[in-house]
């Protein structure tokens, strides 16, 4: 879907006729030509092609906000999301803010990275823009409701539905919010059949109503026909569907009758010898294995406030295909490494002994006035390979006007994939300064892109010593250490990164999946997998984690 938003007023208007005055000429300026031309190739999905001629439409037009607005476009959808944010804040840095397409795009693009609040801050300046805009308002009310503001979503919600009272979208999204946040689910119960009352054949609202009935209200025989139209309802196959046929053979098979019980004929007793003992081993005993699944019905879902509803994603979010596999997160890095570095003071402080380097870090022995690591209180896990902390101590500091030199190339190599080059010069800007933490943090990124896993190791654990509440080091050197079979470590390291970031889907997921896959804890995995479906309900992996909550309650 195409989320261009386009507000064609006079300056566009006049630059439009102009483009197609000098368009008949066969003479149309370059710049004009670059941008509908890139225009045309986003429409034909080249996206590829459309940013060649958008960054040549700003490169003549560097003032034009519908250029930067397209260009943003097309890395949007070329999946470039670091670079779409850079040109939809460009097309609203040269138009003062008030490019309201480039608002809703920057709002679709901050809630695709799980940044709801800032996403909401983006849809209000946009509705601002554009009040009448139904769907900015829906956007609105999805980004509240995932940062979990429940009374801010449904009144965004609820503008929709004043400004359109015939859109299901609008009742699905006060039934999600109502749902979620206040657990008034008679009232969510409401709205999600008003929405389908206006279309019967909506499916997030037929899907609500059956996890309401079937899972809050304990009402299988009502839940089971919401399930089935939710599968017939016209358009594509949707992504849960083998999940939600899943739900309803259970639900068939719980409902189904019982067989009949076998007639007994009137036999004729049996002979017992008088003087003996009466076989009592005769009678056949029906044994069930444990070593199979067992053929009784699976009980109910237990009821409880983590199960999430389903809504419609938001307009630039590609539906997840079915068949998901619950895999292993992959390293928890940044596509970029970190650059924020304090700016040289006037007078760079002198350390007063030589510099230590990296490998002198090792065997250092903590002094109390060091902010050596902690090493996290360990859960008991027999057979499971632990890891041993090297707790680096708090280096001194060094020239920093200097580091930021060598660390400038490492990042200049980092980007260009240049792995051994970007690893010298961040160990260079080390031993220039040692409290540098982004060095440090950027160096175990490298080492791990090099599979030099102890040095990953040795760069989290001193990044941490320099700040022990940097998540991203707490949760890259949790990937590290589950890469090195440390999954015990990994899992602990991973719950003290949530412990400072809550709302860090991809270390819940990751966390889970080390609970579930290695470390024989259903129970703790269960717990991070709802608390990750509260969060984020469509989360790409969503079908596997319901899928695996079925089979593991």
């Amino acid at each position: 879907m195409l989320t261009t938003k386009k507000r064609v007023g006079k300056p566009e208007l006049l630059f439009l006729l102009l483009a197609m005055l000098l368009g008949l000429g066969g003479c149309t300026p370059p710049g004009p030509r670059a941008l509908l031309d890139g225009e045309q190739l986003i429409q034909s999905e080249k996206y590829g092609e459309a940013i060649e001629q958008l960054r040549k439409a700003t490169a003549l037009m560097p003032n034009h906000a519908q250029a930067w607005n397209h260009l943003g476009l097309a890395y949007h959808k070329a999946n470039l999301p670091r670079e779409a944010g850079e040109s939809y804040r460009k097309a609203l840095a040269v138009t003062g803010g008030n490019l309201a397409p480039a608002r809703y795009n920057l709002g679709c693009l901050l809630l695709e990275q799980n940044r709801a609040a800032d996403a909401a801050n983006e849809f209000t300046t946009y509705t601002l823009l554009q009040p009448k805009s139904t769907d900015g308002w829906l956007m609105l009310g999805t980004a509240h409701c995932r940062a979990r503001r429940g009374d801010e979503a449904e009144k965004a919600f609820k503008q929709a539905a004043l400004l359109n009272p015939k859109l299901a979208a609008a009742w699905n999204g006060m039934g999600m919010a109502t749902m979620f946040q206040r657990n008034k689910v008679r009232e969510a119960n409401n709205y999600f059949t008003t929405a389908l009352q206006i279309q019967p054949d909506y499916r997030p609202a037929l899907l609500n109503l059956a996890v309401v009935q079937h899972v809050y209200l304990s009402n299988r025989v009502a839940a089971l026909p919401y399930y089935q139209r939710y599968l017939a309802a016209s358009g594509p196959r949707p992504y849960d569907y083998d999940v939600v046929a899943g739900v309803i053979r259970q639900i068939e098979h719980e409902m189904a009758p019982p067989p009949p019980k076998p007639l007994v004929t009137n036999s004729p007793p049996p002979t017992i010898s008088v003087g003996k003992p009466t076989p009592t081993n005769s009678i056949p005993v029906t044994t069930v294995s444990t070593n199979r699944p067992s053929a009784l019905p699976v009980r109910e879902v237990a009821k409880t406030n983590a199960v999430v509803l389903f809504s419609p994603p938001p307009p630039v979010v590609v539906r997840p295909t079915a068949n998901v596999d619950l895999q292993p997160m992959p390293p928890a890095k940044p596509p970029e490494p970190v650059v924020r570095v304090v700016t040289p003071p006037s007078s760079p402080v002198k350390p007063e002994a030589a510099k230590p380097s990296v490998t002198d870090l090792v065997d250092v022995p903590a002094k109390n006035n060091t902010a050596a690591m902690v090493e996290p209180a360990r859960m008991e896990t027999p057979g499971v390979k632990r890891y041993t902390y090297q707790r680096p101590t708090k280096p001194v500091a060094g020239d920093r006007k200097s580091a930021l030199t060598f660390f400038s190339a490492g990042i200049k190599a980092h980007r260009d994939k240049r792995w051994t080059e970007a690893l010298q010069g961040y160990e260079a800007a080390i031993r220039a300064d040692p409290v540098l933490y982004e060095a440090h943090y950027n160096a175990g990124l490298v080492a791990i892109e090099l599979s030099d896993l102890p040095r990953a190791f040795l760069a989290f654990e001193t990044a941490l010593a320099l700040n022990a509440d940097a998540a991203e080091a707490r949760a890259s050197l949790a990937s590290a250490l589950q890469q090195g079979g440390f999954f015990a470590d990994a899992a602990e390291e991973l719950e003290r990164a949530l412990q400072a970031n809550l709302l860090d889907t991809r270390a819940r997921l990751q966390v889970a999946n080390l609970y579930a896959q290695h470390l024989g804890r259903p129970a703790k995995a269960r717990e991070h997998y709802l608390e990750l479906l509260k969060q984020e309900p469509q989360h790409p992996q969503s079908p596997a984690i319901r899928h695996w909550l079925m089979q593991n309650q």
